[in-house]
């Protein structure tokens, strides 16, 4: 099942609850009902639910999609301990997606969303534990960070409208400074809040999901919390694990591992990833067709491909949509739209992206001819001066 998070900033605001209790090492699987209402809906449509840790044995749902009735829904199976989930809204008028995420516990909840503001509050879970522990220790936190940076946001997306050479890099780089600042200052909150609650995992999950490409820091702060010998045993401690490793396999200075993607266009062929190593660099685009941050960075990265000699002649510019079948249709329409000479490939329903732990979009990785990572999650004004500096 594909995960969709559209954010510009990527994972920063996310609201994360987790279990108070340390997970032993023999958790005993039981039964969950979650039952939910979405209010604000556009329209009708359906609803799924996920595991954000790759370990089946962690949550078997009934069914991991359900429509909804007038904004009810609701979702039941085994779970074991509190796991991190993700819930996901898709309209049936082709409107936009909407993704929260949240911990669940065994045992009956009821949570309430709503459409306008999911990603941006706390989700309320009538009996679930997790989240009002997740209010207490770490809400004033994530609404200190969230203000902050919603401002940076909102001068970010206007500069990256339109493409105007120098006089947007320049003010593209201030911005850029602010928002790294406000991040690493964010960071560095969580972080004194961890060091004197590391009888639950919740710390370990909220560093995890606020470092985006930044795993060496958090290997590194990783190692200063003291986690009891119940919590650095149990399975989701190693999963949490599992997923930290999968992300570095795209950090930089990391061989890019090799993939096989379907051609969007022609679905019965295919290409690896050292076939794509034919100039000095490679920018590898994961996206998807609904979204609008997507398209707006495509835009973006096409003015300069029209106005930049160096861009044409350097750079081999990838497209991978992570679309299921029913939106290849509309991502291919989306892709011919933009150069010729720019690849556009198919990673059916996201697998690859979250075999390296791509959950935030659009998410770029530049490669150089070797196959190894230059950096992840290139700007458009950062790449001219990585092209121009080689």
């Amino acid at each position: 099942m594909q995960v969709y998070k559209i954010v510009f900033l990527y994972l920063l605001i996310f609201n994360i609850p987790i279990e108070i209790q340390a997970q032993n090492t023999k958790l005993t699987p039981k039964s969950f009902i979650l039952t939910g209402i979405i209010k604000n809906l556009p329209s009708s449509g359906k609803i799924g639910l996920g595991s954000l840790l790759e370990n089946p044995s962690l949550l078997q749902l009934d069914s991991q999609w359900v429509h909804f009735n007038k904004g009810l829904f609701q979702f039941s199976g085994i779970v074991t301990d509190s796991i991190p989930v993700f819930i996901q809204c898709e309209m049936d008028n082709g409107g936009g997606i909407a993704t929260d995420i949240f911990f669940i516990d065994q045992g009956l909840m009821h949570i309430e969303l709503d459409y306008l503001t999911m990603r941006a509050e706390i989700p309320n879970i009538i009996g679930g534990k997790s989240n009002l522990y997740f209010k207490d220790l770490f809400g004033p936190a994530f609404r200190r960070n969230k203000d902050e940076i919603d401002s940076i946001t909102n001068i970010m997306q206007g500069l990256d409208d339109i493409y105007k050479g120098d006089t947007l890099r320049m003010e593209f780089s201030k911005v850029r400074g602010k928002m790294a600042k406000a991040s690493r200052k964010f960071r560095e909150e969580i972080f004194s809040i961890s060091k004197n609650n590391t009888g639950s995992l919740l710390p370990l999950y909220v560093l995890f999901h606020n470092f985006d490409d930044k795993f060496d820091d958090f290997t590194n702060w990783i190692q200063k919390l003291s986690y009891n010998d119940y919590i650095g045993q149990s399975i989701i401690f190693s999963a949490l694990n599992n997923k930290a490793n999968n992300r570095n396999q795209i950090k930089d200075g990391a061989i890019f591992p090799e993939f096989v993607f379907h051609f969007l266009s022609e679905k019965n062929n295919s290409i690896g990833t050292n076939q794509l190593l034919s100039k000095k660099y490679i920018l590898i685009e994961f996206w998807f067709a609904k979204c609008g941050a997507c398209i707006r960075q495509f835009n973006t990265f096409k003015d300069i491909h029209n106005e930049s000699s160096i861009f044409r002649d350097s750079l081999n510019f990838v497209m991978i949509t992570i679309d299921n079948l029913n939106q290849a249709y509309e991502a291919n329409k989306i892709s011919k739209q933009y150069p010729e000479s720019w690849m556009s490939l198919w990673d059916v329903d996201g697998k690859i992206a979250n075999q390296l732990d791509i959950y935030a979009f659009p998410f770029n990785v530049l490669l150089n001819k070797n196959g190894e990572v230059v950096k992840s999650n290139v700007e458009p004004y950062e790449l001219i001066e990585i092209l121009k500096r080689q």
